[in-house]
């Protein structure tokens, strides 16, 4: 006869595991998106979709976070944990578009829009060339450190990556951002 497991022995035969937490509560939900949808839609734009499709990202973004909650973990900061999501889903949407022959906002043509909704036309030009000429990992995290203003633990939370990894690409991305815009004495003390 199988002797019992020490997880099942010390349950009655009535005593059903716990269940796993099957998603945010409809409050919590709303209070996640009430607060992040803002971030979420920025930064999917800044990864390279289109306007028009903005809106369906960041719908995925949240069903991804709903479906998938129990999986994802507890997160540190829940923008780490939003940011790792719309990663994945614009790479996924950028594909399905190159795939419909859609062709993604080319970075070039991204407008960055304040807080207050104030366009600043010649800054938003000079930073999505800046953007656009960028590799894609010291884009990401200079846009998260910069523009989102995360902390480095945070960025390294949300790309996966070692906070040191973080402070030398955000470091190498500032230097080449100051040579653009030809103020190197100004940025950050360098």
């Amino acid at each position: 006869m199988p002797q019992p497991t020490p997880r099942t022995a010390s349950r009655g035969p009535l005593e059903a595991a716990p269940p796993e937490p099957a998603g945010p509560s409809p409050q919590s939900l709303r209070r996640i998106y009430d607060e992040h949808h803002g971030f979420v839609r920025r930064n999917a734009l800044r990864l390279g979709i289109p306007p028009a499709h903005a809106d369906d990202v960041v719908q995925e973004v949240f069903v991804t976070l709903v479906r998938r909650f129990a999986a994802l973990g507890q997160a540190r900061s829940m923008r780490a944990l939003l940011f790792a999501i719309v990663r994945r889903v614009c790479a996924n949407y950028r594909r399905t578009l190159d795939r419909k022959g859609t062709t993604a906002l080319p970075l070039g043509t991204l407008r960055v829009v304040d807080a207050d909704g104030f366009d600043r036309v010649e800054a938003a030009h000079t930073v999505a060339r800046f953007l656009a000429d960028l590799d894609e990992p010291r884009r990401e995290v200079f846009v998260l450190a910069e523009l989102e203003g995360m902390s480095a633990p945070e960025i390294a939370e949300a790309l996966g990556v070692n906070v040191n990894t973080v402070y030398t690409r955000l470091r190498a991305a500032r230097q080449r951002f100051c040579r653009l815009v030809g103020a190197r004495e100004d940025c950050h003390g360098q």
